[in-house]
């Protein structure tokens, strides 16, 4: 995204982006081996010269304590399911946006 200039009160040429990050780390209690590992995603929601907004998910997945062979699995199969969780986090703030909130 472009920069948008901003009017400081000293007329410097502040230059200010227009954008959000929403940082959560995760543990997850109701799956097998929940607690041996932690889920961060970060979501970056950044101003388009179009005027909507460019979406930028990643994440990893960080192991507290071993879970031998099963690690592989747990982490792509974990990947793999933030973009769903992204997906409704983007839904419910497009109805905070326009006003509405899910019940």
């Amino acid at each position: 995204a472009s920069p948008a200039p901003t009017s400081g009160g000293d007329g410097g040429g502040e230059v200010a982006y227009a954008s959000a990050v929403v940082l959560s780390s995760k543990t997850s209690h109701d799956v097998p081996f929940g607690d041996k590992f932690v889920v961060q995603e970060r979501i970056d929601l950044i101003a388009a010269d179009s005027g909507g907004i460019d979406v930028k998910v990643s994440g990893r997945v960080v192991f507290l304590q071993s879970c031998g062979m099963l690690q592989g699995r747990i982490k792509s199969s974990t990947l793999s399911q933030l973009s769903d969780t992204a997906d409704a986090f983007l839904a419910r703030l497009r109805l905070q946006a326009r006003g509405r909130t899910l019940s």
